[in-house]
This record gives C-alpha cells, sequence and structure tokens, in this order.
C-alpha cells in the first residue's frame, strides 16, 4: 500500500531517538485519532499527572511497561504543545491524506462534535 521513502531510518531516529523507550504520543494517533482533539488529550494527560503515585504506562506501542512518573507526564505535555499537532507535510503527509480522506468520506468529523471538557481536578 505505500513504498518507503528515503531517509525513514532516521526519520524514525527522530520519533525514537534513543534505545531506551521514550514517552510519546504514536504518530498514527495523533494524526488519525486526536487531530482535533488535542485539547482533551493534554487535559487527560494532565489529569494523570496529579496521580502521585503513577510510576508505569502500559502503552499500546513500543517496550511497554514504560517507567513514568507525574513530571515526566507534564512535560509530555508541555512538549505536545510545543511544536505543531498533527502536521500535514513531511513524513506525516501519508496520514494526513488518510485523515483529509475519511473526513471527506464522512467517517470521522472535521471537528470534534463536543468541546473537550476540563477532567476534575479531584
Amino acid at each position: 500500500p505505500f513504498r518507503w521513502q528515503r531517509g525513514w531510518q532516521a526519520e524514525f531516529r527522530r520519533l525514537v531517538p534513543g534505545e531506551q523507550p521514550t514517552l510519546q504520543v504514536a504518530p498514527v494517533l495523533e494524526r488519525l485519532v486526536f487531530p482535533r482533539c488535542q485539547a482533551a488529550l493534554l487535559a487527560w494527560i494532565r489529569c494523570l499527572a496529579r496521580e502521585p503515585q503513577l510510576r508505569w504506562l502500559v502503552p499500546a506501542h513500543y517496550e511497554a511497561p514504560l517507567a513514568c512518573s507525574p513530571e515526566r507526564l507534564g512535560e509530555l505535555a508541555a512538549e505536545l504543545e510545543g511544536r505543531p499537532w498533527a502536521p500535514d507535510g513531511g513524513s506525516w503527509a501519508y496520514l494526513a491524506g488518510i485523515d483529509r480522506a475519511l473526513v471527506r468520506w464522512g467517517v470521522v468529523p472535521a471537528s470534534p462534535a463536543v468541546a473537550a471538557q476540563e477532567w476534575p481536578k479531584d
């Protein structure tokens, strides 16, 4: 269904920079599941960060379990806010094309139907 582009290894290394797995949102989730819901995802991450005893996260991708902390979740939220969300270009173009097709076919909404609500603080 697709062809690997030249330099894909370097792009992968940008996504997974070290030998150890890192806390991140997988690109396919960011571009196809959460592209219109960044605020809701950030609210959920910050809600988790309020759990002082949080020590581990079991991600759906890469290696598990992953050491985690409230501080690291706060850093993740800041990282996600500090860069373009669900971009269209570069290595994201393929996923962006799928997303646009899903919107065009009416499979997913062009914008969220319900605004993200703040997660409870307690």
